[in-house]
């Protein structure tokens, strides 16, 4: 199973350094529903699945990151950059 993300939200402001805080997936009827980002890490490591971000036809998944303080989710790289986490949606929670 794995998840595809359709929207994020950052702080706002001076978000160049801010992480992602949630991620925007469909729920089991469809629904756009936020995920905090440490909760819907921690889903995506116990099920052993993972989740992707896909634009314009492109794939990306997206691997588990820890920068020494948090753990994030980033699109792995490619030649496409419509298919980035931070070209998603920006919606607030």
């Amino acid at each position: 199973m794995t998840i595809q993300i359709r929207a994020i939200t950052k702080p706002e402001g001076d978000e160049r350094y801010e992480a992602i805080s949630h991620y925007w997936v469909n729920n089991d009827r469809g629904v756009l529903i936020p995920l905090e980002r440490n909760w819907f890490i921690d889903w995506l490591d116990a099920n052993r699945t993972y989740a992707f971000v896909s634009e314009d036809g492109d794939e990306a998944r997206c691997d588990v990151k820890y920068n020494g303080h948090i753990r994030f989710l980033q699109t792995r790289a490619d030649a496409s950059q419509a298919n980035n986490l931070l070209n998603l949606p920006r919606k607030r929670v």
